[in-house]
C-alpha cells in the first residue's frame, strides 16, 4: 500500500502545486500576494494534520480554496477582535480541533490508528504553539490573519465533521 500513497501524494502535490500557482497569479493582480502566502503557510500547518472538507471534483476544491482565501482577506481587512477576545476563540479553536479526528479525503489511502493520532497530536500540538504566540506575543505581523484563517479551519473542520457524522448515517 505504500505505492498507493506515493501515488497518492504525487498527485495531490502536482494539483495543489498548480492550484497555489494559479491562485497566486490572481492574488498579484491585486497585490495581495504576501497576506496569500501567509494564508496558505497557516493553513498548511493545520489542514495537514486535521483535514477538511473534500470535494468530489477539482473545480470544487478550486473555487472553496478561492472562497477561503478571500474571506480570510475580507476578515482580517474588516474585523480585529481585541486580545482577550482572540484568546478566548483560540481556546475555543483548540478544544474543537482536539475533540474532532482526522478528516481525510475518501481518495487519500487509509492511514493506520497510529498514523492518525499521530496526525492528531501533531495537530494540536501546532494549534497550542499558535495559541501561545497570541498569548506570549500580542501582537505580531499578520496576527490577525492568522487568527482568521485558524478560526475559518476550525469552522471548515466542524463542518467536515457533521458532514462524515451525516454520511455515517446513511451507510447503516
Amino acid at each position: 500500500c505504500s505505492s498507493d500513497l506515493l501515488k497518492y501524494f504525487f498527485l495531490c502535490m502536482l494539483y495543489e502545486v498548480g492550484k497555489f500557482v494559479i491562485l497566486f497569479i490572481f492574488f498579484s493582480m491585486f497585490q495581495m500576494q504576501t497576506v496569500f502566502c501567509i494564508e496558505v503557510i497557516i493553513l498548511m500547518t493545520i489542514r495537514n494534520f486535521f483535514g477538511g472538507l473534500h470535494f468530489k471534483h477539482n473545480i470544487s476544491c478550486f473555487l472553496f480554496t478561492l472562497a477561503f482565501m478571500v474571506a480570510g482577506m475580507i476578515l482580517n481587512e474588516s474585523i480585529n477582535p481585541n486580545f482577550f477576545y482572540k484568546i478566548g476563540i483560540l481556546v475555543i479553536c483548540c478544544i474543537v480541533s482536539i475533540m474532532i479526528k482526522p478528516i481525510m479525503s475518501c481518495n487519500h489511502p487509509k492511514a493506520s490508528k497510529k498514523a492518525e493520532t499521530i496526525y492528531h497530536r501533531l495537530g494540536i500540538l501546532q494549534m497550542f504553539i499558535y495559541l501561545m504566540l497570541f498569548i506570549t506575543m500580542k501582537t505580531f505581523p499578520y496576527s490577525n490573519l492568522c487568527f482568521w484563517v485558524i478560526v475559518l479551519q476550525t469552522l471548515q473542520l466542524l463542518v467536515a465533521e457533521y458532514n462524515r457524522k451525516e454520511a455515517k448515517k446513511y451507510e447503516m
